[in-house]
Parts: structure tokens; sequence; C-alpha cells
């Protein structure tokens, strides 16, 4: 179920299990705290518009030679731009090179910027190591003979976690059921309290629920806080199957929004680059909303103008929700996506502005990206307070800002914040919205 904590029984809980719960949150962002960060830039001297891909390879052995280092992860870009790794403790260096024909896969000839071996970096935990600056030679070429399949690349066992890239879990586009054990209630409990353990035990990324058909267009679900794509599986059951395909997002709900939708952009880009599809309509319900308008905007700087058409979403808190603002206040372990949902944070405010001061103006969405926004309005007729869908109030769903971008494609529906994603109207609404957006 994709819902939020109202604040009083969050406290409630928190009594009962004597703090339990935020002693998990507290270990769980040491854990987290333990990765290094690893980000800058890369760029070709060759073509400005091909793919690049850069490595991360890991020291593994004493000596200086080549065969003392690993492939350890990868990073894709559409064009010259910013990468970045989040690792363990340890060594590390950095190749990359010009992916000319696209299959994430260094063929001989390509240019290639070597590993530089004799100043590796040094990560320590915590540590937050920007403005790496990568240049691939015109006429590079690296040390070994043959291919680099960096595509190839899997996911360490669960023991090996602390050595391994947060980059390396992410799925990208495995063909799996609505039905896997990956999408239970428990790992989406964890996703917002053990985010850490969701990453190796769950694997983030994004699924595809039938093998690719190039034929479909792509209908990317995201769901919201402590949600799995399960959600959707009313919608997704009466989708129009034939023009479209459904693929989902899943992700751990208690780490950063801005985190996220950065995530989604570059795990987006990878499956793009494997199967080709040039445009994605996107679907979100909840806090899925506010992740998705921060993947758009990350997204079309990717990729350019027509990758995503339509953003979809339900029951939205545009404006945040007041129980994290308050569980920011007073909880004894806060939660990274609590502060992204604090009304007035820094993340929804940069939603819909950039600048600061008087320098401030409005963030509207690209004109190519139509954005719909649904919202609910049935409450329990027991509570007292702002209207709300029994979750998510009514102002919050109905933000100013997010009006404007959506313009006269607003849709009101008297259901729950969960039971939206059961109505018939709002299904057919959705296949009709995709099926103009189609043409």
């Amino acid at each position: 179920m994709s819902w939020f904590i109202r604040f009083p029984l969050l406290g409630l809980v928190a009594v009962i299990l004597g703090g339990c719960v935020f002693f998990d949150v507290k270990e769980q962002q040491e854990k987290l705290g333990a990765f290094c960060s690893l980000s800058g830039t890369v760029a070709s001297e060759g073509a400005d518009d091909t793919p690049l891909v850069v490595i991360l390879v890991r020291k593994e052995g004493p000596g200086d030679q080549l065969e003392d280092w690993s492939v350890f992860d990868h990073f894709v870009l559409e064009r010259s731009g910013r990468w970045v790794f989040g690792v363990n403790v340890g060594q590390y260096g950095f190749a990359a090179f010009e992916d000319v024909n696209g299959n994430l896969i260094y063929q001989p000839g390509e240019p290639f910027l070597q590993v530089d071996l004799d100043s590796p970096i040094t990560c320590k935990a915590g540590d937050e190591i920007r403005d790496i600056e990568l240049i691939i030679p015109r006429d590079g070429r690296p040390r070994i003979d043959g291919p680099i399949d960096v595509a190839a690349l899997q996911t360490r066992t669960v023991h090996d976690q602390m050595r391994t890239s947060i980059g390396l879990v992410t799925a990208v586009g495995d063909v799996v059921s609505l039905s896997d054990p990956r999408f239970s209630p428990e790992n989406a409990r964890n996703g917002m309290w053990r985010p850490f353990d969701f990453l190796f035990e769950a694997k983030p990324g994004i699924y595809l629920l039938e093998p690719y058909d190039p034929d479909k267009i792509p209908v990317l679900f995201v769901h919201g806080v402590q949600g799995t794509p399960r959600n959707f599986e009313y919608l997704i059951d009466n989708l129009d199957r034939d023009i479209f395909q459904p693929i989902v997002y899943y992700y751990p709900s208690g780490i950063s929004f801005a985190a996220l939708g950065e995530h989604l952009d570059q795990t987006m880009i990878k499956l793009r680059r494997r199967h080709g599809f040039e445009k994605t309509h996107v679907v979100a319900h909840s806090a899925g909303g506010l992740v998705s308008r921060a993947f758009v905007f990350n997204h079309r700087e990717s990729l350019g103008a027509g990758s995503i058409p339509t953003l979809l979403t339900i029951a939205t808190p545009w404006d945040g929700h007041e129980a994290a603002g308050r569980g920011v206040e007073r909880a004894p372990a806060v939660v990274d996506s609590w502060r992204d949902l604090a009304p007035g944070s820094q993340f929804l405010t940069e939603l819909f502005s950039t600048g600061i001061g008087a320098e401030v103006v409005e963030k509207d969405l690209p004109d190519d990206v139509t954005h719909h926004l649904l919202f609910a309005f049935r409450r329990d007729p027991g509570t007292f307070g702002p209207s709300d869908d029994e979750t998510i109030t009514v102002d919050s769903q109905l933000r100013w800002e997010a009006q404007e971008d959506a313009g006269h494609r607003i849709y009101g529906f008297n259901e729950t914040h969960v039971g939206v994603l059961k109505s018939e109207e709002v299904a057919n609404l959705i296949n009709d919205i995709l099926a103009n957006g189609a043409k």
C-alpha cells in the first residue's frame, strides 16, 4: 500500500516499539554514510552527440599493475555531462569511452580514456569527492586488446554489499511479474525504514512485466511512499496492451527524492540504449509524482525534447505533508525523504522555481511535456480539518504552480488516496489520455 503515516500514529508506534524503528533508521543511515561519493564530468575530444560510458575500476591487488585492478561499475550518458558513483571505502580509478554503436560494449577503435594507475583516488567513509574531470582523447586506446562488456556486470551477493557500488544493484529491464516476492509489503516497509538493506534485498530499478515489444509504447508507473509496483495492478490490468507496454520503477522511499529523480533518469537512459525506444509516458501516484517531476527535468536535459510526452500524476502532495514536517522537527532519527516532503522544503521549492531571493523565477515543465493532474477528495466522514483523501490534503494536491503546469488538464475523483488506483473511471481516463498522447 502506498501511503503516508500521520504523525500522531507515527508517534504512537515509536512509543510502542521503544524507538526501535528509529534505531533502524540511524543504523541504515550509518551504513549509507559509510559510502563514498565520487562525481564529476566527462567529455570527448571527438563528437559531441555520441553516447559516453564512464567505467569505474577498483584496486583489488597489492601491486601497481593492470591485473591488480578490476572493472567495478559504469555510468552511461547520451552526451558530455555529469556522472556520479556511490562506493565503499577503497581505491578507485576511471576509464571512459565513446560508445559509438550504443551497445554498452567497448569495441576496438572507439576513442578510449585509460585509467591513471599511478594516481588512484582513495575513498574513505563519508567522503564526497567532486569535480573529477574526464576527457576522452580522440585517438585514445585501452591497455588491453578486444572488447570490454560493461553491460555484463552483475550484482554481488548480499554478503558483499558493503564492497559493492550502489549503482551495481540496479535492475535495468529485468522481466518479472507483479507477484514477484521483491514487491512484497515487507520490502516496501524496508524501503522506508531500512533503505540500505532494500538496495540489496529488493533491488531497485526499472522492471518490465513482459519481454520488450518494439511495437508498443512504454508507460512507466512510479509508486509512492512505502509502495510497490503492485499498487498499480488494477490500472496495469486495464491498460490498453495493444498500444502500450507497462514498465515499473521500484525504489526505497526512505532516501532523497532528488537522488531518486537522478537514479530514475540514469536507469531509463540505460534501458533506452538497450531497446532503442524514443519516448515514454509516465503515470505516477502520490509521492511518485514528486520523483517523476524531478525525473522529467533530468531526463529532458539528458535526451532533449520529446522523450517524455505525457506526465500523469495521481494524488500527489505537491505542497508536501505536514506529518513529514513534524517528523523532521521531532523524531529522534529523520528519514531522508521526510525532509523532501516537509512543506516548504528545498526539494519542493526547486521543483517549481529556480534562483535565490529576488532572482527566483518559476520553473515550468517543458512545453513538450503534457501534465495531467488527477486529485482525490474522499475523506473519512468522522474526521475534521482540511479536506483530504484520507492521506493527502486536497490543498497540497492542488498546489497552484502544479495547476498552472497542468492548465485545464485537472481531474477530481471522489476516491480515497489508495482507492483512486482501483477506479474504473481513472483507468478509462488514463487510456484516453495516453491514446491521445500516442498520436
